[in-house]
């Protein structure tokens, strides 16, 4: 009974629910408890009904939050991102353009390993004032010349260019 994974639960460490790689209807809630792959490292969501970030992913006790280290929410109808997706603390990619936000949350520079964040097509008309700290210098631009290569060497490399 009930939805079938194409991988065995130990293993999967990949799970696609964008609409058209599943070519099902449009999701508004994940069709079942995801808490039983305790290997998932990336997980998409892309292409449904999706308003906010399910549970399973963000809760605290639950191991997604420490597990995933790829979450993509592209064209949903998300409003916004709750506090708590501070806690995904592998997370190093996440994906929210064409959606409904209206501003990021202010935890979002807490996230350590996040080295890429799509939040194109939104309605965010400012950042938070954290992120302002956090941004890395532009790079030089690559040049033949000896001098552009020190300045390379000078910029400093970051992890989390929120952090």
């Amino acid at each position: 009974a009930g939805s079938s994974l194409l991988c065995s639960e130990r293993a999967c460490q990949v799970l696609n629910l964008a609409r058209p790689a599943t070519r099902l209807k449009r999701l508004d809630k994940l069709p079942w408890d995801l808490s039983v792959l305790t290997n998932l490292q990336e997980l998409d969501l892309s292409m449904n009904l999706y308003t906010m970030v399910p549970d399973q992913c963000i809760w605290k006790g639950g191991h997604l939050a420490t597990s995933l280290t790829k979450l993509s929410m592209n064209q949903n109808r998300i409003g916004q991102l709750p506090n708590e997706i501070c806690e995904m603390k592998k997370l190093h990619t996440l994906c929210c353009y064409d959606n409904s936000l209206t501003a990021l949350p202010r935890t979002l520079h807490e996230i350590d390993n996040l080295t890429q964040l799509s939040i194109y097509n939104n309605f965010i008309t400012e950042l938070p004032a954290e992120f302002a700290r956090c941004l890395p210098c532009p790079r030089p631009r690559p040049s033949r010349s000896r001098g552009a290569r020190a300045a390379r060497a000078r910029v400093q490399r970051t992890r989390n260019p929120l952090t």
